[in-house]
């Protein structure tokens, strides 16, 4: 539980970083004036436009990835996935091929509403299946994979109650895909209830000095859990929000039940004792009061005229452990950054010089240090040519230089970037990443398709024969246990790695 309390007061604190709020006056709402100053700083910058960018693709735009390495991951060592989405329309794509064993394994999946259509050549061959959700119970009724069909595809989990269960799931995953869009903006409200309630709880100081507003906080377990408190009371008389949440607990209930067969009322229950009595946030806020004394303390500077950021710093302790973070931005052309976490101090300074009006260029360095120890520094240039489209990185360390090279662009509605070319010193490295999102783009046609589940035995044959065959091959190849976050992080870093 200590770690849990203090995972809450760290997220808590970085809430005030990534969280846009309203404009409110810095004298009476000192936080969401912070806020404020954070989200025109973030929206100004390439960050928030990447940022910006990729929300709307998953509402209504296409995310393309594509990678290669002679490195493999899992025994695969090609990816090629191309996602789209149409929150409004309901439906979604995916179009991908694994490499794995020098041989593709590709499938296109189309998932809407309406229908679930699947081609595959190295499965299916040149037979695309699909189901139509809208006569899925008629189809399911002398299916041949109905479990009394009396056939060797029968399935014992398939009976009469099946296309319901089905059809319910399909009906929650776009009720929950739909909800995306007006959902952050309630949370978000209640973030700002939550620091206007931090806000007159903590300790702080404001004042303007040449300009600039300085701000101070100072947050520890009895204001946390007080905020928390007054926030919740606030929050439960919010028709609004009480419909919301039911909702979505009603929705992922209806999911979870179609899923696992038995009917669960596991997070209606869990809302419903949220909403209707305290008891949940009483026990929330002893944990907290009782947990080891924490504190979280803040520094910021904004610039009055601009609203712009110039300064931040948090710094989170909870007994002997401290957690620190701080971006400057205060000089002109240079960011500065640090973050201390689990006793590792890892900070980077970037500075900025324009060469000409098409041409941008940077130098940084990196240093990661713990205790006494001398910290290894990564030091290094970027160039951007905007007429070209191009650019070029270069990581050092110890005396050994790699460089990155390759195509970016970002525009309002679409960016893309490219690595064509990785070395270490004069060697290059094989590791092609190509990495596209989109704003707006139109979901492909799904393509007619067999109607597996009034398939007949005698046209299903050749191709459940196929994919059983395809499906052993891959799995002598493919380890997926091989295949989990940290295995894809060092995989993906592994061609700007200096370890050996």
């Amino acid at each position: 539980m200590k770690h849990t309390v203090r995972i809450l007061s760290l997220l808590l604190a970085l809430c005030l970083l990534v969280v846009p709020l309203g404009g409110c006056t810095y004298k009476k709402r000192p936080l969401a004036y912070l806020k404020s100053s954070v989200e025109r700083t973030l929206g100004q910058s390439l960050l928030g436009e990447m940022t910006a960018l990729l929300f709307d693709a998953f509402r209504e735009g296409s995310i393309d990835l594509s990678l290669s390495s002679d490195k493999e991951l899992g025994g695969a060592s090609g990816l090629d996935l191309a996602l789209y989405f149409d929150a409004d329309k309901e439906q979604i794509m995916a179009d991908t091929a694994l490499l794995v064993g020098g041989k593709s394994y590709d499938a296109k999946l189309w998932f809407s509403s309406r229908q679930a259509v699947l081609t595959s050549t190295a499965f299916l061959g040149s037979t695309t299946l699909g189901a139509s959700f809208e006569t899925l119970k008629q189809d399911i009724a002398h299916s041949i994979f109905r479990n009394n069909s009396g056939t060797t595809y029968a399935v014992p989990e398939i009976n009469e109650s099946s296309a319901t269960a089905v059809l319910t799931w399909v009906e929650g995953f776009y009720a929950l895909f739909g909800a995306l869009e007006d959902t952050p903006d309630l949370l978000d409200k209640y973030i700002d209830v939550f620091l206007k309630y931090l806000t007159e709880y903590a300790n702080y100081t404001r004042y303007t000095e040449n300009g600039r507003v300085k701000i101070y906080l100072l947050v520890d377990n009895s204001m946390l859990s007080r905020a928390l408190r007054d926030t919740w009371a606030k929050a439960v008389k919010d028709k609004t929000l009480s419909r919301r949440v039911r909702e979505v607990a009603k929705t992922r209930d209806a999911m979870l039940s179609a899923i696992e067969g038995v009917v669960t009322t596991e997070w209606t229950n869990k809302v419903e004792a949220w909403l209707l009595n305290n008891a949940e946030i009483e026990a929330l806020c002893a944990r907290i009061d009782a947990a080891d004394p924490f504190t979280f303390q803040m520094n910021a500077t904004v610039k009055r005229l601009t609203g712009k950021l110039l300064y931040f710093d948090f710094t989170h302790t909870a007994g002997d452990d401290v957690t620190a973070f701080s971006l400057d931005l205060s000089a002109k052309k240079t960011l500065e950054a640090s973050l201390l976490l689990e006793g590792v101090k890892r900070s980077l300074t970037v500075h900025t010089a324009e060469s000409d009006w098409r041409t941008v260029a940077a130098d940084y360095t990196y240093k990661v240090a713990q205790g006494e120890s001398s910290p290894h520094i990564w030091q290094g240039e970027f160039r951007l040519d905007e007429k070209k489209d191009t650019f070029h990185l270069t990581i050092g360390k110890n005396g050994i230089v790699k460089t990155v090279s390759g195509t970016f662009f970002s525009e309002n509605d679409a960016c893309s970037l490219c690595i064509d070319q990785v070395k270490t010193g004069d060697a290059e490295v094989d590791f092609k990443l190509s990495l596209t999102v989109k704003a707006k783009a139109t979901v492909p046609e799904a393509p007619q398709y067999v109607n597996l589940p009034t398939v007949t035995e005698q046209r299903i044959d050749p191709v459940a024969k196929r994919a059983r065959e395809a499906y052993a091959a891959f799995l002598e190849e493919f380890d997926r246990s091989a295949v989990t976050r940290e295995a894809v992080i060092a995989y993906l870093l592994a061609p700007f790695s200096f370890e050996e």
